[in-house]
């Protein structure tokens, strides 16, 4: 999560577009007659990510969205990451959650993922993520003993 921050190569703003690199989908080169040939670009996931969750994941959040009509919103082609907090909510475009506790809120809500996963791998993957988001989180870092401790 630490690479997902605006401003960087990682997008954050849920919208999508053709030739916006801030965009987290990119549908490149789209045209009209020519839909067979189209191709998308899901520009968050992590190369540390379990590719078979992932693709699991993808392919029933897309199959969710087909089966219930759901329509995308305009394509955004302006750089996101220079709107401010009042074009962002103007314009409906969310953000990624910012860390893996809120990512872990964020998944437990959602019964898409736990189709795509089953019951049993959804509850293991929330609580096995829970567990490392509680290692992470007491962990004091070297910047922290810098930031809060007297040196001499």
């Amino acid at each position: 999560y630490k690479r997902l921050v605006p401003g960087y190569e990682a997008p954050v703003y849920v919208c999508w577009g053709q030739r916006n690199r801030s965009a987290l989908i990119r549908i490149p080169r789209f045209s009209q007659g020519r839909e067979q040939a189209t191709r998308a670009e899901l520009r968050c996931p992590d190369p540390s990510n379990n590719p078979y969750l992932a693709l699991a994941v993808m392919l029933e959040a897309g199959l969710d969205g087909i089966k219930r009509g759901i329509m995308p919103p305009d394509p955004v082609e302006e750089n996101v990451y220079e709107f401010n907090k009042d074009e962002l909510a103007y314009r409906n475009i969310a953000t990624l959650p910012g860390s893996l506790s809120e990512a872990i809120e964020e998944l437990k809500k959602d019964k898409v993922m736990e189709q795509a996963l089953g019951s049993h791998t959804y509850q293991i993957y929330i609580h096995s993520k829970m567990a490392e988001w509680d290692e992470y989180r007491i962990q004091v870092t070297e910047w922290e003993h810098k930031k809060y401790f007297e040196t001499t």
